[in-house]
């Protein structure tokens, strides 16, 4: 809600508190409520680091989505007009319109498990949330090396296969969307005239193998 005061309610399940981080003035650029003096905690409590201290007002501050220019005309906020990728994009639509585009391209929220219901969605947020493990699956026949286009492999977990794709052109693949330190698992490769290979991997925060070279059976 855009006006003279702009409120901010978060509310952590997992925390088991609820926050009535401040009121702010929007005149007052970058907060400046009452109800917020000297609540420190508030800084060490939001789960996105949003909520940053100033020292000299003691008082916790929030960005507030720069409403004094939206309420000046502005059709976006600052971040959005300046980024030059135009990775930044900021709509007004109907919680009807956002679910939609949430479904059409796939985003997602940050934390959703502490069920704070933020405005703030991500597009391949899981690249930065989630693992991988890729690497590049070359043949070799009459010491000629070349890309094993086509190439089948499975990720296995325990005996259980979780994935199975084929290598592109280049002979790369990727299994995406692993949960960090999620343990070991097995890359079997497997391809028409070449020896089944399985290569062992312990995921952490992500795996290349690189180059797997596949002999003739």
């Amino acid at each position: 809600q855009l006006g003279d005061n702009l409120f901010r309610t978060m509310t952590l399940d997992s925390h088991n508190l609820i926050l009535r981080l401040l009121t702010i003035r929007v005149d007052q650029s970058m907060g400046g409520g009452s109800q917020a003096q000297g609540q420190k905690e508030l800084v060490d409590a939001c789960p996105y680091g949003a909520v940053f201290w100033n020292e000299a007002k003691q008082l916790p501050q929030h960005w507030i989505f720069d409403a004094h220019l939206l309420d000046d005309g502005w059709k976006e906020p600052r971040c959005a007009q300046v980024c030059v990728t135009r990775a930044i994009k900021a709509v007004k639509v109907s919680d009807a319109e956002m679910t939609a585009l949430v479904t059409e391209q796939s985003l997602e929220q940050l934390y959703p498990e502490f069920n704070t219901r933020p405005r703030v969605h991500y597009k391949n947020l899981y690249r930065y949330t989630k693992c991988f493990v890729g690497g590049s699956v070359v043949t070799e026949v009459n010491g000629l090396e070349d890309c094993a286009q086509g190439a089948r492999v499975s990720l296995v977990k325990e005996g259980q296969t979780l994935q199975v794709l084929e290598t592109d052109n280049y002979g790369d693949f990727k299994f995406d969307r692993l949960d960090r330190d999620s343990g070991a698992y097995d890359v079997v490769i497997e391809a028409d005239g070449f020896q089944r290979k399985a290569v062992g991997v312990n995921v952490t925060t992500g795996a290349c193998l690189g180059r797997v070279l596949l002999e003739p059976s």
